[in-house]
């Protein structure tokens, strides 16, 4: 697959509310919310539930910027945002 994505920047801006526990389980939303030619942007946020009592917590949440690139590591473009909703 020569359509690959990287992380642009290195490490990703992640802010994280609490640590979880290991019995917890991971829920993860993501939307994008960017993009340029080459580049995209997602928001994502990450929500832990305690399987005992099924609470669940927001417990990290941060967006990441992403270029797709062929084989030889060369920018390739990629789909324009299109929002559909009124949220965007």
């Amino acid at each position: 697959m020569d359509r690959i994505l990287r992380d642009a920047f290195g490490a990703p801006d992640l802010e994280f509310a609490w640590e979880t526990e290991r019995t917890f389980v991971p829920e993860v939303q993501a939307r994008i919310v960017y993009t340029s030619s080459h580049t995209c942007a997602a928001h994502v946020r990450v929500f832990a539930i305690d399987k005992k009592i099924w609470d669940r917590r927001q417990c990290c949440t941060g967006t990441l910027f992403m270029v797709a690139v062929d084989k030889d590591g060369r920018p390739l473009p990629i789909p324009q945002l299109e929002p559909s909703t009124d949220e965007a």
